[in-house]
């Protein structure tokens, strides 16, 4: 059987239970976009002033950030294919 986590390397396996990947997808986007929101916070001036390269490096997060989330969405997707061809 497949990783049970959301990477490029390993998609999730079409044999876990879809309550399973349910479960990941949610908290794998729960901790991405609280990390988007908290440097965004920071961009956006909210707590104090930051530094330009402090700026580049939070930009760099969220670039970051946004490409799992799409990875994770593709990985989904592959799972949803996969597991129609089970049926």
């Amino acid at each position: 059987m497949g990783s049970k986590n959301f990477d490029e390397n390993n998609p999730p396996d079409p044999h876990i239970p879809p309550e399973e990947i349910l479960e990941l997808f949610t908290n794998e986007l729960r901790s991405s976009i609280s990390s988007l929101k908290g440097f965004a916070e920071l961009l956006a001036g909210r707590h104090g002033e930051i530094s330009p390269s402090d700026q580049a490096k939070f930009a760099e997060i969220i670039l970051k950030q946004a490409d799992f989330i799409s990875r994770t969405l593709r990985d989904v997707q592959e799972y949803l294919v996969a597991r129609k061809t089970l049926e």
